[in-house]
């Protein structure tokens, strides 16, 4: 069974006006990691005030998996799903 990530849950916050006093005093690239189920106003504010990379990946790996299991539940005896386009267009709808 497939955990869906924020459904129900509380997102994840950001202290933004930590980072900006971060920022400022720090002077370099900084990077949000471990950001998945941070809410995404709070990413924008992030990035607003001056973090260059966020690096998430529960939502990417969610998103494969819907795609995967939408293109193998259209055609279910697929042994080889990269090749077939009902699969690799299951990819692009997700959510």
């Amino acid at each position: 069974m497939l955990r869906s990530m924020g459904q129900g849950e509380t997102k994840k916050r950001l202290d933004v006006e930590r980072i900006a006093g971060i920022k400022q005093a720090a002077r370099i690239f900084l990077t949000i990691h471990g950001g998945s189920g941070t809410d995404d106003e709070d990413f924008r504010k992030a990035i607003g005030v001056g973090i260059n990379i966020v690096h998430i990946n529960t939502e990417l790996r969610v998103a494969w998996r819907r795609g995967l299991e939408n293109g193998l539940g259209k055609q279910p005896d697929e042994v080889v799903p990269f090749q077939n386009s009902a699969v690799r267009l299951g990819f692009r709808k997700t959510g």
